[in-house]
């Protein structure tokens, strides 16, 4: 190479390599919010089971739906709690959940407003919470791997950039 030759593809390669390994941590930055939010779900969960007032509820309306690979409902609920007031409300469900209720046209629910899972099936509360444990451990899994990739990946794009640095000084 001449002197003072400038070659602008190993700029543009090293700024691309270091957008990517940046770009790399907003993985694990996912999973840590959708732990939170899981976390968050389980919490007035148990909460609204331990707390809550017993009622039973009346099942107006159950619709299962299949889109694609994924199946999902919900299911309507009226209730009178001690209040006075009725309190009707669509609950989603994952078709494991729903598969409890398919065929009642009562159930026995813990309801408290002021929890941030305000109504819990009592019929599907020990299915809901495995199906919650069962999410962390796959997201606490797919969260330690991706920090593998997210660390391999910075320190590679250190190492690639210190690389084209020498590469420039030494060809100058």
């Amino acid at each position: 190479m001449r002197y003072g030759y400038h070659n602008p593809h190993n700029e543009l390669a090293q700024r691309a390599v270091k957008k990517l390994a940046y770009l790399l941590w907003l993985l694990p930055i996912y999973f840590v919010v959708m732990m939170g939010h899981q976390l968050w779900i389980l919490n007035g969960m148990n909460q609204t089971y331990d707390q809550g007032e017993s009622l039973i509820a009346t099942i107006e309306e159950v619709d299962i739906k299949q889109i694609a690979a994924q199946t999902n409902g919900y299911v309507d609920l009226r209730f009178t709690p001690s209040s006075g007031n009725v309190v009707r409300e669509r609950l989603t469900l994952s078709v494991q959940l729903a598969a409890d209720v398919l065929e009642s046209e009562v159930v026995a629910i813990r309801y408290l407003p002021s929890s941030s899972k305000s109504i819990v099936m009592t019929t599907t509360y020990d299915l809901h919470k495995r199906v919650i444990y069962s999410n962390l451990a796959m997201m606490g899994l797919s969260l330690l791997a991706v920090l593998v990739i997210a660390v391999g990946g910075t320190f590679f794009a250190r190492r690639k950039e210190q690389s084209l640095e020498f590469t420039e000084a030494t060809e100058a």
